[in-house]
């Protein structure tokens, strides 16, 4: 008997320890503690406004196949003839084709479809920082104010959060003004 409420006990407990946080750009322990540190490498691999890696936007579509190979998935949307979503599950991006040419690309935090996009910003900035790290950096958005975003829209840039509005889901390169 002392047994079977001894797993009872561990089943409703749990027997494992959390895994431990994941440093952010400041230095702080991010609410997405599943992530992988940030590797040294990953620096600079966001350059907003103008693209991710070696893809710019304005980049046609063969360019970013030349760059990131065939698209894991390709969408249309149904509103928009014009535009189509390339997913890069495996890479941890998402980029938009308006007209042929590439208008954004998403770098996306684990979810249950995409990796974790591993680069950031020259400053540190990824998608296993939160909120306070980028305002930290960037200071205060420019773009309309919203519960689970920041939107640098003088930057190019969009950071989405999850519903605790802390964590980062998505970066988002855009055209400035956007």
């Amino acid at each position: 008997m002392r047994i079977v409420l001894f797993l009872v006990a561990l089943l409703l407990c749990g027997c494992g320890g959390s895994p431990a946080p994941t440093p952010t750009a400041s230095g702080a322990p991010s609410a997405a503690a599943s992530l992988p540190p940030l590797a040294a490498d990953a620096k600079g691999k966001l350059h907003p406004p103008t693209g991710v890696e070696s893809v710019s936007l304005g980049a046609s579509q063969p360019q970013v196949e030349a760059a990131w190979g065939k698209a894991e998935s390709v969408d249309k949307n149904e509103f928009n003839p014009k535009q189509s979503y390339w997913l890069y599950y495996s890479k941890g991006l998402e980029v938009s084709f308006n007209e042929g040419k590439l208008d954004s690309i998403v770098c996306h935090n684990r979810d249950d479809k995409f990796k974790p996009y591993p680069g950031a910003t020259s400053d540190g900035l990824w998608v296993g920082s939160n909120r306070a790290d980028f305002e930290k950096v960037l200071g205060k958005p420019t773009g309309e104010p919203l519960a689970q975003a920041l939107k640098y829209s003088d930057k190019g840039l969009w950071i989405r959060f999850g519903t605790d509005g802390k964590t980062v889901e998505s970066i988002s390169i855009v055209t400035p003004g956007s």
